[in-house]
Order: C-alpha cells, then structure tokens, then sequence
C-alpha cells in the first residue's frame, strides 16, 4: 500500500531548505480543505501530492512522517532529518485554520537519505520485508512517543536501484556491503548523540538504536534474491535488497562479481515465495477465525450469565413473596410473643429506636416525591396556562386583523361610491352647463338634414382638418361643452377606445390608465398634461398614445358642434 494513493490531489510550491541548521523558515506549511483526514492503521494518511511545479515533491525521495506530537516543533524535526542526509524540503501539513496536523512529508536530495531514513529513524531491518506495508513503521521515540516512517515503493525501488548502481562499480561487493553496513551505524550512532544531547532520548530505545552488524548482514549471507520482488511489493529495504546478492557473485571472484548483484527470481524461488505467501494468508485467516470463536464464546457466556442471573433474581423474588405469604397466613402474635425471636415482641423500645431513621427517611423521600410531584403539577398547569394564553392572544389577533380588513374593505366600498356619486355629479352638472350653452345660442348645431353622401363628405373634410402633428394637437381648443354633452354614450365610446389603444401598446389591459384617462377628460385637461403623465408607464409609445385619443376627442366634439353627431 502506497502512502500516495488518497483520492484528493493537491498542488503545491516547495521552498528548498538551506544549509543544516535552526533554519524555521524554510519550513513550509500546506493549508488543507476541513475535510476528515484518512488514516492507515490509525496513523493520518498524507494526500497525494502533484508534481506541478519545478520544486514539487519527488516520490522517489519523499518519506512520510506521522505521529508527530503537538510539543515537537518542526525546526526540531527538521535537524532530525537532515541527519540522514542533505534536506531538500521539510512539509507540515495543517487544517483550513493553519493548525499543524501530526504529520507531514520530507523530501531528500538522494535516495541514499532515504535508506539512511528507513535504517536509523524508522528502524526497519532484513526481517521486515515480510510483513504487511499497510502497516507503517513505529521507529525512533522521543520522550516515549514513536514516530511512524512512511515511504512509497517508488522510493523502496529508488533506493535499491542506487545500491544496486554503487554495489555494481565495486570490485569487490562483499566489502561495499561492509561499507553500507558501517555507514548505517553512524548514522544511527550520529542521530542517538543527537537525541541525548537535546533531552529527547528514551532510555528504553538503547536497545535498538544502533542497528546490528549482523542484521544488516543478513540479507548477503542469506542469499535468497528476493530483494526486488520484496521491494516491488512496497515491503522491503535495502537490507532486503542486499539479500539479493548470490552467494556465486558476493563470495567467488571472477566474472561472477559483476553479474547482476540484483538476479531475477527463478521459476522455483516464485513457487516458494507464492507458496510462503499462501501459507502466511492462511495462517492468518485460521487466527482470524480463532479470535472470532473466541469473541463469540465470550459473547455466549454472558449472555448465558446475564439470563442465568435474571432467572436467580426472579425465583428468589418469588420464594420470598411465596414466605412472606406462607408467614402472613399462619402469624399468631400470642406464639410469636411467647417464643420471644421478633425484637418488635422482645424489646419494644429497641425495635422502636432502630425504626425511627427508618421512619424518618421514609418520611423525607415521601415528602420529596409529594413535592416533585406538587412541582410537575405546577409547570404542567403553568404550561397549559400559557398555552391557553398564547392561543387567545392569536385568536384576538386573528379577529383583530379580520376586524381591520372588513373596516378596510368598508371604507373602500364607501370611497367608490362617494367618488362614484361625485363623477355623476359632475357629469350632470356639466350637462347643465351644456344646456345652458345652447340655449345661450351659442352656434350649436342640433342636427343637420343632408344625404348619405353630404354626411360622408363632411366627416371625410372634418377627419382632414383635424391636425396630426403634436404641437398642433396640444394648442387644439377642444370644444368641452359638446364633447360633454354627449353624455354617456360619448364617454363609454372614448372610454373602449382608450381601452382598445392600451392593448395595443402595452399587451394587456391596464384599468388604472384608463381610469387615469377618462379621469382627465373629464376634468378638461389638455393634451400635454396627459402626455407627460404617461410617459413613465408607456415610454416612447406615449406619444402616439395621446395623438390617437386626442384626434378621437377633437373628432367627437367638433363632429357634435358641426351638427355630424
């Protein structure tokens, strides 16, 4: 399992590191989305990191490291890793509010670091190739707290492919294992000095701070080439990798020392390794099923003692109630005082004595429960009180609005009907005026007796004499006493065709505009006022608008005072 397999991709600058030393501002710090950190075997698992940019990170150099604990801080960290070779870059990851999470990714110049990394920090040796890569490697602790080594295959690969370049130039190749060898001990001897001196060494880390000789020796003399395929399954390191060095090429001199430290396995070391494999998965399901007998057991017996105290419980509940039964239905107070057993028949005092705490907290538990009891009553009655005011304060308000809204309805009705009243009014005393007009002989024309043909003839010469520009139009003197004396018939004529007009320009019917209309006709006002009271609801249409309706006004009252009517 690769430790660069989360499912988020994150892109990132790096800034190299400088020289070794206190240098806290190289230190770079990834500022993550808040989303749940995956983990692997409970320790956080990094997010895949994106080459995207020159510095970005390097898998074949890269090691994760986890466990961090929040007192350690990352210039420390980072002195740490730079005794495993030269630093390219130090990153602690943090959450979307800059708080540093307990791991984070060191990138190395060479893939040796990383092998003086798996050696001397994360402890890993030749007996580890074996074991599962899901789980990371618990290496050196500080103050009693280890630290977990992570590194991807691609480096375990990187890595044995640098060893395997710089065993292949040596002439003699047991001897560049006795080097490498040799090298791993002072890193590791360079990184307890370390330790010691800035007060994080745990005492109970001797053990296996320096690695063995002969550890480190064994994959050479083992000689069971399997160093590639372990390397190949993310599970190895170069210990195993130096196990993949014959014995023919590591031991014999000749041609032999420089063929291939690294021997692709045959047919029959695949059958052994696949059989081994086999066998350790089958060995692990057998403990799987063991440790589930062994949960299920647990789980039966107690469930078995659970229902086997229940039924104890209940059967001396019953053999109690059945004695207390058997003892109420044969008690004499005459034999039971004779024989003098009872306190209550032997020692009246006594027995009294012993009974009054008895008594007394009898007494104060009831008068605790008469008062919860008192109290619940209370909040409950309280509660429904409050419910009951709550729901007349909404039935109130309710019938207030009710009330508001039938007055608001009422004084509407009474407004039309005034404003209707006052219109009629006014019609009728414009009508008046009209009559007054007339018999004023003022030229009115009552009616004319002519043809079909003089009739059309003089409306066609009235429709031609009626302006058409705008200026004209307005200056128009509009003959009000017979337009109005029309009555009626006139008024709903101009009323439809305003009507009619609106539709046409808007695409819908609007009454407040025809009742502004007819409102100021009524009232005898001219044409420009119209006009600029409609040009904010039809705009640059208002203009024909009001040529249109004031061609039909001039029309019906000059058709009327010319007698065409």
């Amino acid at each position: 399992m690769s430790y660069f397999a989360a499912p988020v991709t994150y892109s990132v600058p790096v800034v190299p590191v400088a020289a070794p030393g206190p240098a806290s501002a190289n230190i770079v710090r990834i500022p993550l989305p808040p989303q749940p950190v995956p983990t692997v075997g409970g320790v956080p698992a990094p997010l895949l990191l994106k080459d995207t940019t020159p510095g970005a990170l390097d898998k074949r150099t890269t090691a994760f490291v986890g466990s961090i604990p929040e007192w350690l801080d990352d210039a420390w960290i980072q002195r740490l890793l730079e005794l495993c070779g030269p630093l390219k870059a130090w990153i602690r990851i943090t959450d979307a509010s800059g708080t540093a999470t307990p791991c984070g990714f060191a990138t190395f110049e060479t893939p040796l670091a990383i092998h003086n990394l798996l050696h001397s920090l994360a402890r890993e040796r030749a007996s580890d190739a074996a074991s599962s890569s899901a789980a990371p490697s618990r290496g050196v602790r500080v103050r009693k707290h280890a630290l977990v080594f992570k590194v991807d295959v691609t480096a375990r690969l990187a890595v044995t492919q640098h060893m395997n370049d710089a065993l292949a130039e040596e002439a003699d190749a047991l001897a560049a294992v006795r080097a490498v060898t040799e090298r791993d001990r002072e890193c590791a001897r360079g990184i307890e000095t370390f330790l010691k001196e800035s007060g994080m060494w745990d005492p109970s880390d001797d053990a296996a701070a320096v690695p063995d000789a002969d550890d480190s020796m064994q994959g050479v003399v083992a000689g069971d080439g399997g160093g590639i395929a372990a390397a190949a399954d993310g599970n190895n390191d170069v210990d195993v990798f130096l196990g993949s060095i014959g014995s023919s090429g590591g031991h014999h001199g000749g041609g032999g020392k420089r063929r291939g430290v690294v021997e692709e396995l045959t047919e029959e070391e695949e059958k052994q390794r696949l059989e081994r494999r086999e066998r350790e998965m089958h060995q692990a399901y057998l403990e799987r099923v063991a440790r589930f007998e062994r949960q299920e057991a647990t789980r039966i017996r107690n469930i078995e003692q659970a229902e086997k105290k229940a039924a104890d419980t209940q059967l001396k509940r019953v053999r109690d109630r059945e004695g207390m039964g058997n003892l109420l239905r044969e008690w004499d107070d005459d034999v039971v005082a004779a024989r003098g057993e009872e306190e209550f028949y032997r020692d009246r005092q006594r027995w009294i004595h012993k009974r009054n705490p008895i008594l007394r907290r009898e007494q104060e538990t009831d008068s605790r429960d008469r008062f919860a009891e008192l109290e619940e009553r209370a909040k409950a009655q309280a509660e429904e009180l409050e419910a009951t005011r709550q729901e007349r304060e909404r039935a109130e308000r309710l019938q207030r609005e009710q009330e508001a809204a039938a007055k608001r309805a009422q004084e509407e009705l009474e407004r039309a009907e005034r404003v209707r009243r006052e219109r009629e009014a006014e019609a009728a005393e414009r009508q008046k005026e009209v009559y007054h007009a007339v018999a004023a002989g003022h030229g009115v024309v009552v009616g004319r007796i002519m043809t079909m043909d003089e009739r059309r003839r003089a409306i066609e010469e009235l429709v031609a004499a009626l302006p058409t520009g705008l200026d004209e139009i307005c200056a128009w003197d509009v003959k009000w006493d017979f337009l109005e004396g029309g009555g009626e018939v006139v008024h709903n004529k101009i009323k439809a065709f305003v009507a009619k007009k609106v539709v046409e320009t808007l695409g819908e019917d609007n009454p407040d505009i025809t009742d502004f209309v007819m409102t100021s006709i009524s009232r005898r006002k001219g044409a420009k006022y119209i006009l600029d009271e409609l040009a904010g609801p039809l705009d640059e249409d208002a203009e024909v608008f009001v040529k249109k309706l004031w061609r039909m006004v001039m029309y019906e009252s000059e058709s009327r005072a010319r007698g065409l009517a």
